[in-house]
């Protein structure tokens, strides 16, 4: 071997020396801060090593800073650390911590582009599916965050993060049965998770099913306040109020009312249910007829929340506006409830077309009340399809717009022509008993 040969290769084992310390020294610097960080000092570790990346742009100094920043919830500084790395250049770990931050920050497109990343180089990594499934839960993708969950289940089985994943699946996608089997099961799993147990009470008293919400009070006194308990009463007047709806029950309304009242004085209440009371307040006094106090409150809390109402509410207190004499004001919110959900006009238990033609006729805008009632009619056939869809059965609205085709005339004065068009829906249906109550008023009118 020559000695320009010996040379050489002394330079090279030189050299390969030098860059193995160095790379020591490095992997020494970044251990040195992760530990500094596992002791509490968190700040520090990530600014010494942000230092080290800046200088170094080692990887593993990058994997170790985007793990303290998502920890440290310093979301968008993680996902902006390395602008020009793709998904490839990351580690699996570095995958899950992004798409972890991407998706708490709101970055929904970019966390899922780095859970499926993740999930296709590792198809047995959980995280990746369950953060997968959650991505696709909060853009809506429900069908997408099934197919993951059930990706999820078969790899690892029904685990706690299952259940909740599921629990959270069904309450977005506005399915409460499902939400309340996966909260049952998973409060067996975890009988002491009080968590769980305050969410099924919740969806319970919802679903108005009080026995079971009552029978969680007494398996799990521990886990509800007092304000929890109060919930339990709001939601039963609630439900008196439904019921006094569709049996048209004036005793029950009152009875909801004072409830209702209870509820809002209570010491216990937390603000939230308090404002859902108060907005509750406003429908039971409006059906009671207590006009006056409705709008009163309406217009106090329009105030007191700066803000539009509840569209129920709203939908009261044009109910009292009507019963005050204030037709015009009753009718621009009819008008703007139909406008923001147009299949409301025609609903087949309250079609606010119903409501907003009444409103006209009393401020005697009876060309409008006709304009709206022929567009009303126009759309109704004498018989719809039942829920199933396979047999016709009377269509209530065909009803409705024909008796106020018959009003509208009697309230224009034309008396004569209101008498005609109801003896000729008599002729069509003589056993019809509110056409003849109709016609009893409509004779009462002419003397």
């Amino acid at each position: 071997m020559s000695k320009a040969t010996r040379t050489l290769l002394c330079l090279a084992a030189l050299l390969s020396a030098n860059v193995t310390l160095a790379q020591g020294n490095l992997d020494a610097q970044r251990e040195s801060w992760v530990i500094m960080a596992r002791q509490g000092q968190l700040d520090q570790a990530i600014e010494g090593l942000s230092r080290l990346y800046a200088q170094t742009g080692d990887r593993a100094v990058l994997a170790d800073l985007i793990a303290l920043m998502v920890r440290d919830e310093r979301y968008r500084q993680a996902l902006d650390l390395c602008t020009e790395c793709s998904v490839e250049d990351y580690s699996l770990t570095s995958l899950e911590a992004l798409g972890r931050a991407a998706r708490l920050a709101g970055e929904h497109e970019r966390a899922q582009t780095f859970y499926q990343a993740l999930t296709f180089r590792d198809a047995n990594n959980a995280q990746g599916w369950l953060g997968l499934a959650l991505t696709n839960i909060e853009q809506d993708y429900y069908e997408s965050a099934n197919w993951a969950l059930e990706r999820y289940e078969e790899q690892f089985g029904r685990t706690d993060e299952w259940y909740e994943a599921r629990a959270y699946l069904a309450a977005r996608s506005d399915n409460p049965i499902a939400e309340l089997q996966a909260r049952q099961l998973h409060i067996e799993r975890q009988p002491r998770n009080e968590q769980e147990i305050q969410a099924l009470y919740r969806l319970a008293v919802t679903l108005g099913a009080r026995s079971a919400a009552e029978r969680l009070v007494q398996e799990y006194p521990n886990a509800f306040t007092a304000s929890d308990r109060l919930w339990l009463r709001y939601y039963d007047a609630v439900s008196k109020m439904r019921l006094a709806e569709s049996t048209n029950e004036v005793a029950r309304h009152a009875a909801a009312l004072t409830e209702l009242d209870a509820v809002i004085a209570s010491p216990n209440a937390d603000p939230g249910l308090i404002q859902r009371a108060l907005y509750d307040k406003v429908v039971a006094l409006a059906a009671l007829r207590r006009f006056e106090e409705a709008e009163a409150l309406a217009r106090q809390l329009e105030a007191r929340y700066g803000g539009p109402l509840p569209n129920y509410v709203r939908e009261a207190r044009a109910d009292a506006l009507s019963g005050l004499g204030r037709p015009d004001e009753a009718r621009e919110i009819y008008a703007s409830l139909i406008a923001s959900n147009p299949s409301l006009a025609r609903d087949f238990n309250n079609p606010r077309y119903e409501s907003l033609i009444y409103a006209y006729a009393d401020a005697r805008r009876y060309d409008m009340a006709e304009r709206t009632l022929a567009e009303w009619k126009a759309a109704e056939p004498p018989s719809r399809w039942d829920f199933t869809g396979t047999q016709r059965i009377n269509n209530p609205n065909y009803e409705r717009v024909h008796h106020l085709d018959v009003m509208l005339s009697a309230w224009r004065g034309d008396e004569d022509v209101a008498s005609q068009r109801l003896d000729g829906l008599i002729e069509r249906a003589p056993a019809n008993a509110s056409l003849w109550r109709v016609k009893g008023d409509l004779s009462r009118w002419r003397g």
